[in-house]
């Protein structure tokens, strides 16, 4: 029978985690669950949504074998320029982004095997109102037996 992590998902919580003790210039990090409840407008900033995107079994998948399963989690900047600019939200965001990638660079969330890389990216999700989204992929190992 395949044994698989007590909680599936718990690489999201830890994400979390490290991005609050690792970037204290966000006003919170949060899961995507959270801000599907935050109207648009409310939406502080800068703040950071933790969300799974799926995962992708390993080749050559054999009954009652270990299976290497690689998960995908995404971190979306959210960040607001008070003057409604592209530049101004860039410039806000460009630092904040580098903190979160290298928060993240060689981190291994649990139940993960192995640290998270930098996946492609969905394109940046220009909002109404001066408020951009700056998503970034990561994906990482996770092994059931």
């Amino acid at each position: 029978m395949a044994s698989v992590p007590d909680d599936y998902l718990a690489a999201g919580a830890a994400i979390i985690e490290r991005l609050r003790q690792q970037v204290p210039e966000l006003r919170d990090v949060l899961t995507m669950e959270d801000a599907a409840q935050v109207q648009e407008s409310a939406v502080a900033s800068p703040v950071a949504y933790v969300a799974y995107d799926g995962d992708t079994l390993g080749d050559g998948v054999v009954r009652g074998a270990p299976q290497v399963v690689t998960q995908r989690w995404l971190v979306v900047l959210a960040v607001r320029s008070a003057r409604q600019q592209r530049a101004a939200t860039h410039e806000a965001a460009g630092p904040l982004l580098s903190k979160i990638i290298a928060a993240l660079a060689g981190f291994a969330p649990p139940p993960l095997r192995r640290p998270l890389r930098r996946t492609t990216t969905p394109r940046v999700n220009y909002r109404p109102g001066g408020l951009t989204l700056y998503p970034l992929a990561w994906a990482g190992e996770l092994t059931t037996t």
